[in-house]
């Protein structure tokens, strides 16, 4: 019963698609078209179909460039085919039906006419029109599914291997590569699939937030292989992402600087790769080394409650202090006196790393006065380093070597 209903209902389905088979033909066929005949026929596919017209039979009047009498087929509107003239049915099947195809759930039309001229009579044309499935995944290499696709009357599915899901898109397989690793104050930290090749489409982030006093630091070791383009632009991208800024991103086959300070108690790890690839990706271990508050702020100068608002907290690491201000300072001045032998001043926004202050090891506790003034000056006590900030900064770390 199915069987018998099958054809009635997809011919009745939409009556703006009209019947998805038949023929089209000249006027009088197959005794012939009179002078002055005219012909417009149009048919439009469902989505997921194509139309296509397959000529059994062509006689028409032959003209140059078939201006008398002719055949015209267009597709959305566009002209793909011009007939005239008698063409035998082997040419028509080889050389001319392959062309008289829709786009997939677009229209094709067909415009047949003749002039007064005509010497003898002509049979004319007859074509048989059909509605057939469009095989997404076997002729549109455009469909978009990243992994396996699957055809189906009127559409396609696309699906994932196993450990991939199909993400929002419904065409891209990626992988479920996000954790919160908050609280813990050491582990690991790799690629997915390491040691081997990463997935491809991943967006992979892993959240790491410890205890104020303390700052994260990543050890990178075994093999750093993330896809790098050939003018050096990181196609796939690792970056360490904190509340001041970005470390990265990096790629290639160097890893960063291990141990790789991250100066922050939350850090986000973040991970991005493309669809293409066989690149093994990245290991890496976090533990954490302590932040101590040592040093103290004087308020002579007449600035102090600006200084108040600029310098949120003075740190010292073994070798090195560090200044950090949240605000948004343009061309300010911050002078660091009595900072007992110090040799370097680095600025860093923490998008790039402060390389010479991480060799001393030890354990410096220096008294830090800070003042904020509106032009250079010398102060008696101890050597004086000018700092001059010449960007807007939402964060700004300041850091002397010991």
């Amino acid at each position: 019963m199915m069987l018998r209903l099958s054809l009635p209902l997809i011919l009745l389905s939409h009556s703006a698609y009209s019947m998805l088979l038949g023929w089209v033909e000249s006027p009088g066929y197959p005794s012939g078209y009179s002078p002055h005949s005219s012909l417009n026929w149009s048919r439009c596919a469902p989505k997921g179909h194509t139309l296509s017209i397959r000529l059994i039979h062509l006689d028409l009047e032959d003209s140059h460039e078939c201006e008398n009498d002719a055949v015209k087929v267009y597709s959305n509107g566009n002209l793909i085919s011009v007939l005239c003239g008698k063409r035998e049915f082997e040419e028509l099947q080889s050389t001319v039906n392959p062309l008289l195809l829709s786009s997939p759930g677009g229209c094709l039309s067909l415009h047949f006419y003749s002039d007064f001229s005509n010497t003898k009579r002509h049979t004319g044309f007859r074509g048989f029109y059909t509605v057939q499935d469009f095989d997404e995944c076997e002729d549109d290499p455009e469909n978009g599914c990243t992994q396996f696709c699957h055809n189906f009357i009127g559409g396609y599915h696309c699906s994932c291997r196993h450990g991939y899901y199909l993400d929002t898109d419904k065409h891209t397989c990626t992988v479920s590569c996000s954790k919160d690793l908050s609280g813990l104050n050491r582990g690991d930290i790799s690629s997915p699939s390491w040691p081997g090749s990463y997935a491809e489409n991943a967006n992979c982030e892993y959240n790491l937030s410890v205890a104020p006093y303390l700052q994260l630091e990543l050890h990178f070791s075994g093999v750093f292989d993330v896809e790098q383009g050939h003018d050096g632009q990181c196609i796939d991208a690792l970056r360490v992402e904190t509340r001041t800024g970005t470390l990265g991103p990096f790629c290639g086959i160097t890893a960063p600087p291990s141990p790789l300070l991250t100066y922050s108690h939350n850090v986000k790890i973040r991970f991005t790769t493309d669809g293409y690839g066989t690149n093994k990706g990245f290991f890496f271990h976090f533990k954490t080394t302590a932040l101590l508050f040592t040093s103290t702020l004087t308020r002579s100068s007449d600035d102090h409650r600006l200084i108040n608002r600029l310098v949120d907290s003075v740190y010292t690491f073994p070798g090195f202090v560090f200044v950090a201000t949240s605000m948004s300072v343009p061309h300010l001045h911050l002078e660091m006196a009595q900072v007992q032998s110090a040799h370097q001043i680095c600025l860093n926004t923490l998008a790039h790393t402060c390389v010479s202050c991480h060799h001393c090891h030890e354990l410096a506790r220096p008294r830090l006065h800070v003042s904020a003034v509106s032009s250079s000056h010398n102060v008696a006590k101890g050597r004086v380093i000018t700092i001059i900030l010449e960007e807007y900064f939402t964060e700004t770390t300041l850091c002397a070597v010991m």
